[in-house]
């Protein structure tokens, strides 16, 4: 899992439209985000988990839509916030949307509307195909009860030393080794699976008709609604590319970019050359597989048939006469070959007795003819359309690597435009990838807009057929019943088999922990962590004799024991994805995402874990306050920061501004204004 973009609306103290693009190169993959304390760091936080999971660990977690929208709509009125997550995992670009709709009650109280959630895979052209289930996918990516140890507000890094969170320690193995996922098995298929069976046994009430004619009229009102926001979408993105083809022409009629920028259009146009053509060509699949695609499903039906055929035409029974005689002691026995009864006067019996005619042998045999060569034929197709299929995901392969060169090249082009030799022309690079980025944004937009319609459509189709519909009713108790006796069986041998493999992977973990512990705590060569079998972290020096004793708690120690235990996780997790096919183990590339990595350590053990920090994941955002963030931690991590942000937070009460320089460059972190209290995401320039 790879993050790419958060986009954060009226979402606690996030007012308006805040974003932030993440660092996600191999070679730049630290996000840095400067903002003081108490002005938004732990809602960031709370962002990710409240989209995928409807979670807030912060303060007031009902408050959800910003203060400032509700303050600037009238009573009985509704306001709406939502944040959605961009990420990459294996290879595909998701989209998760969560969005919850508040009435204003007064000045100081909301209620709850509605709440909506959605996942879509995203696909190169900006359309996107919605997952049915976003929770179990999401779920399936970062489970829940996983993400603890990825997305981790400052407090919640120390309190994983606390002798309270040695529930959270197991967790994280049962997770990691596999025994979660037997847990979980044992209680889905002792709870869940029950109730969802007996939910599925439920009959379906009949539909008042002028409910239906209500839903049908709020279903095209709001696809209107819809479709009028993609209109002014296509046209805001008409006037992005008309701004951005005008720079295009001035960078071409530029003596010192003309040759660059007439180099970058010949690579797009090829992108986008070879992008069509790979488009028509999955059509042209689509269209194949629609047509022929049965094929691939009766192979063994064709090779069955060649076989019975080979074996009658061998023994002699096909091609065959079919005498009077052999039919007439068929009718009097009363029985055909199939062992069905023939009665005299029934369908059987006349189908058998018309056998008696001699031109029926003729038509039998023709049957026989046409049998065999259909058989032949769809052998033939299927060996034709498996050959095919097999050139489709060649051309389909070399069309991504193609367009994965020249966007390799494009990259390239683009770094060169950040030359100093284009110093003159650094606005109109810098406005021209604005646009740039608009338009992808725009495309999305409309990509997901028609995605909408289109399902909107869907549902104004099933209403209007809910006229005449008739439920039928669900008859799968017996079935139901059986897989409860054979689940239940299941979950009492993952009891016995649970308790055996714990203790043996917190060894694992342990291991771990201590492999990373020694690279920060340089110094201390006799500290180690000891994880006992109750799952308790601690620190404990060895002794002389052999033995050790713990050492007293301290802050400093406890976070990089945490931070041991977190980065232990994330290896494990990793470690996990390339491991046994098969294996129930949890594995995966995910994001770290810390609040406060280095709260109360000394400069020392700051520089130790920031030296160690970009090693911990594939993909590492930090919030840092003023104070956490020194030249020693900056020079430590300098090769590895991709992207930086600050938190522009507006105080309701006068007070002094608050500034921070960041590459040369004097960044407000908090200031009075207006005295509306709110946080804006501002981006670091590099």
């Amino acid at each position: 899992m790879k993050l790419l973009n958060i986009q954060i609306n009226n979402f606690r103290p996030f007012y308006g439209n805040q974003e932030i693009d993440f660092a996600d190169k191999a070679s730049k993959k630290v996000t840095v985000i400067h903002a003081e304390n108490h002005t938004g760091k732990t809602n960031f936080v709370d962002a990710f988990r409240w989209a995928f999971y409807g979670k807030i660990q912060g303060e007031h977690p009902d408050q959800i839509v910003n203060h400032i929208a509700l303050s600037e709509i009238n009573n009985n009125e509704t306001a709406k916030g939502f944040v959605t997550v961009k990420f990459e995992h294996e290879n595909k670009m998701f989209e998760f949307h969560r969005e919850i709709i508040e009435r204003k009650i007064d000045k100081d109280k909301s209620e709850r509307v509605k709440e909506n959630i959605s996942l879509h895979v995203i696909g190169s052209d900006g359309r996107s195909k919605k997952q049915l289930n976003p929770k179990a996918t999401i779920n399936k990516i970062l489970p829940e009860a996983l993400h603890q140890y990825f997305f981790l507000a400052g407090e919640n890094i120390q309190d994983l030393g606390r002798v309270e969170s040695k529930e959270k320690v197991q967790n994280a193995i049962k997770i990691l080794m596999g025994l979660e996922v037997l847990d979980r098995g044992k209680r889905h298929l002792r709870g869940k699976v029950r109730n969802q069976l007996r939910d599925e046994l439920e009959k379906v009430a009949g539909r008042d008709e002028k409910l239906i004619l209500d839903q049908l009229k709020k279903l095209e009102g709001e696809r209107g609604s819809i479709d009028k926001e993609k209109n002014n979408i296509i046209e805001n993105k008409k006037s992005l590319i008309e701004n951005k083809d005008k720079i295009d022409k001035k960078l071409r009629e530029t003596k010192s970019t003309s040759d660059l920028q007439q180099k970058r259009d010949q690579l797009i146009a090829t992108k986008e050359d070879i992008e069509s053509k790979m488009k028509q060509h999955k059509i042209d699949i689509m269209k194949r597989v629609s047509s022929d695609g049965f094929l691939a499903f009766i192979n063994d039906a064709i090779v069955q048939s060649k076989e019975i055929l080979k074996e009658k035409r061998q023994k002699g029974v096909l091609p065959a006469s079919i005498t009077y005689q052999y039919i007439t002691d068929i009718i009097e026995r009363g029985k055909c070959i199939c062992e069905r009864e023939l009665c005299e006067g029934s369908e059987a019996y006349t189908a058998v007795e018309r056998l008696r005619n001699p031109e029926t042998k003729d038509e039998y045999l023709e049957a026989y003819n046409t049998l065999g060569l259909s058989v032949s034929q769809l052998s033939l197709s299927y060996d034709n359309l498996r050959k095919d299929l097999v050139k489709d995901q060649t051309l389909l392969t070399q069309y991504l690597d193609d367009i994965g060169q020249v966007k390799e090249q494009l990259e390239e082009i683009d770094k060169q435009f950040d030359n100093k030799d284009y110093e003159k022309e650094r606005d109109l690079i810098e406005n021209k990838r604005k646009l740039e980025s608009g338009i992808e944004k725009a495309n999305q937009e409309i990509g997901r807009y028609v995605r909408d319609i289109e399902e909107l459509d869907r549902l104004i189709h099933e209403k209007n057929k809910e006229h005449d519909e008739v439920k039928a009713q669900n008859t799968k108790n017996k079935v139901a019943q059986l897989r409860l006796q054979v689940c239940e069986k299941a979950a009492n041998f993952i009891d016995e088999l649970h308790q055996s493999l714990m203790h043996r992977d917190r060894r694992k973990l342990w291991e771990r922990m201590n492999k990373i512990f020694g690279g920060i705590i340089r110094e201390r060569e006799d500290a180690t962590i000891d994880l006992n079998d109750d799952f308790e972290l601690s620190v404990r020096v060895l002794l002389p004799d052999g033995g050790s004793k713990p050492l007293p708690k301290s802050g400093a120690q406890m976070q990089i024991t945490c931070l041991s235990f977190i980065a232990s996780v994330v290896a494990i997790a990793k470690e996990n994805m390339d491991g046994e096919e098969g294996s129930f183990k949890r594995g995966g590339l995910y994001p770290l995402l810390l609040d406060s990595p280095f709260g109360v350590m000394d400069p020392d053990y700051r520089k130790h874990v920031a030296n160690q920090l970009p090693q911990f994941a594939e993909q590492i955002t930090i919030l840092v306050a003023p104070q956490q963030w020194d030249k020693n931690i900056e020079e430590e991590m300098r090769d590895y920061i991709g992207k930086q942000y600050v938190f522009h937070h507006y105080k309701p009460l006068p007070g002094e501004t608050s500034t921070q320089e960041i590459n040369g460059e004097s960044y407000i972190l908090s200031e009075y204004v207006d005295g509306r209290a709110r946080t804006e995401i501002k981006e670091v320039l590099s």
